[in-house]
């Protein structure tokens, strides 16, 4: 199933926390019924799409799925869940991260999520042709988790939609495929280095907000929870004891994505209740994130400080410090510390964009150049570039190239579906083009792109 992207909103909070968190916020919206009530929120993070793709390498290479044909993202909501769509795009709610105790029930989670990958759901799905099934389908392996929460819209929203489209074989069909996936998890997570117990404990949440939410078994999309458990345990019981050596690497990365997602989203005082002393790696990353939504500049650069201070070589660090100063107009010391970044991490693409940006805003023409190599490179490699593309238009007009400014604008518009906008600025690209055959190819080509959306 694709996705269509209606509405893009650009959240900014005080001090600017788009920039400092890298968020951005897609408002997306579905051909047929609404999923989660309307609006999946996608928070953009660079740390944390970087865990989810280091910790679902080992399983992806067991299910024989290529690593670049998936992607990870946030969905800002207060309940846990967790689903993956067509196009093989897998979701984590905040709240499902926040609440998770290890990197096992993460990983447990992505198994699940590949198995229903591996097993062809989606080609099923098309042919099915119900959008009740395909919404039974997008809801995944904790949406009775919506309700736990008290939020019964989008609980709503997952079990209960497609009624009058033979929804009760729907379910049923959806509970076939979620079998399989939790076998193909078992079977992925047997041949990787991650405990079989976290898909065990993770079923344990579950049956938890079952028992809370107090659901009739025949209106939910999944199995019962408890026989779910039954089989896992029975597999654990089957292999016999074996030794899993927890991975320490992806465990503290797991600790700092935790604590830098309930630093920016928590309250203080719930906050404390979480880390009530400062006295771990991961309590300073988050406390960063507080003093920045109350505008404490100095003080979140003391405490990035002592996060460098105890680890020198993360490179997300000083990237987060690079934004600080950025966001306050220190533009040298951004363009230092977001260098040391890249240096650390030369393949993490977003350190690309944040460092043209930086450049751009140093108002030096020799650093102009660098940041168009830079932005170019980005949006290459980026699926949604609509910043990038911004800012490569304003390095074009600071050199003057001004067809190339409204080319690229025009880029910008068409990826947000803003086809009136996009037609204006090629229309102005053609008045500056001069005649120049590789300007009025690239003009032909978008007008090429806006003639068939128009047709869709």
């Amino acid at each position: 199933m694709s996705l269509n992207i209606s509405i893009i909103f650009i959240i900014k909070y005080n001090f600017s926390m788009y920039n400092v968190l890298r968020i951005l916020i897609i408002i997306v919206s579905f051909n047929s019924l609404s999923l989660l009530g309307n609006d999946i929120k996608i928070i953009r993070d660079a740390e944390t799409e970087s865990f989810f793709e280091e910790l679902a390498k080992p399983i992806l290479n067991t299910a024989d799925i290529s690593e670049d044909s998936v992607s990870f993202y946030l969905d800002h909501q207060k309940y846990i869940n967790a689903f993956v769509t067509g196009g093989y795009n897998i979701f984590f709610t905040t709240e499902m991260i926040i609440n998770m105790d290890s990197v096992n029930q993460v990983a447990a989670v992505i198994a699940h999520e590949v198995g229903h990958i591996s097993g062809g759901h989606f080609t099923k799905f098309a042919k099915a042709n119900n959008d009740s099934v395909l919404i039974s389908m997008l809801s995944s392996i904790l949406a009775i988790g919506a309700y736990a929460t008290g939020s019964a819209d989008a609980g709503n929203a997952i079990l209960m939609g497609g009624a009058s489209l033979g929804k009760y074989n729907a379910l049923n069909f959806s509970r076939k495929q979620e079998n399989y996936a939790d076998q193909a998890a078992l079977r992925f997570l047997e041949q990787t280095e991650y405990d079989l117990m976290g898909l065990y404990d993770l079923l344990t949440i579950i049956q938890k907000r079952e028992r809370l939410a107090k659901i009739n078994p025949y209106n939910m999309t999944h199995p019962l929870s408890n026989e779910r458990k039954r089989i896992v345990r029975t597999r654990i019981e089957e292999i016999g004891k074996k030794k899993y050596i927890l991975n320490k690497k992806l465990e503290k990365k797991f600790k700092l994505v935790q604590a830098k997602l309930i630093g920016f989203l928590s309250s203080a005082d719930i906050f404390e209740l979480y880390y009530p002393e400062l006295n771990s790696i991961e309590s300073l990353y988050g406390k960063v994130y507080q003093h920045l939504k109350k505008g404490e500049i100095d003080q979140a650069i003391e405490k990035i400080n002592r996060c460098i201070s105890l680890d020198k070589k993360n490179e997300y660090f000083y990237e987060l410090k690079g934004q600080i100063f950025y966001e306050n107009g220190n533009f040298t010391q951004s363009i230092k510390n977001l260098r040391i970044a890249k240096s650390l991490n030369n393949n993490e693409k977003y350190f690309e964009l944040l460092l043209a940006k930086a450049l751009f805003q140093s108002n030096k023409q020799s650093n102009i150049e660098e940041s168009k190599l830079l932005l170019k490179k980005y949006i290459k490699n980026e699926q949604f570039p609509v910043e990038a593309l911004h800012f490569l238009a304003l390095c074009y007009a600071q050199t003057k190239e001004f067809a190339l400014y409204s080319i690229t604008l025009s880029e910008k518009f068409l990826l947000l579906k803003d086809i009136k906008n996009a037609k204006l600025h090629l229309k102005k690209a053609k008045m500056e083009s001069k005649n120049n055959p590789n300007i009025l190819r690239l003009i032909d080509d978008l007008n090429a792109q806006i003639d068939k959306l128009e047709l869709q």
